[in-house]
């Protein structure tokens, strides 16, 4: 009996300073994960975008087929020519951080 208790302890010991073991690696490897982020970056999301597509979602959901239709080659219409002035607005800047923004476009 005493054996037992004996060999119990062992195996609770055993597994407190595994698992202690097992802690201290998570945590430094959350640590390094953590640091290995960018810091001092800022990343925007234009969120006027999504809700613009929304509402062209909803109103083209409440078009028959033929509006839809007229819609949509006027939609594109439109979005190229914006494209072309978003271009010739690119061309015009010598700033190269507004150039390299007009190429992510």
């Amino acid at each position: 009996m005493e054996f037992l208790s004996q060999y119990g302890l062992f195996l609770a010991e055993t597994v407190t300073i595994v698992l202690a073991i097992i802690a201290i690696v998570v945590f430094f490897v959350m640590l390094s994960i953590r640091k290995g982020q960018s810091l001092g970056k800022l990343r925007l999301t234009d969120l006027g975008e999504n809700y613009r597509d929304r509402q062209r979602e909803m109103q083209h959901a409440r078009m028959s087929e033929a509006e839809q239709k007229i819609w949509n080659k006027a939609f594109k219409k439109q979005q190229k020519n914006e494209d072309k002035k978003r271009q010739k607005q690119c061309k015009r800047r010598a700033d190269p951080f507004t150039q390299a923004m007009c190429l992510c476009d």
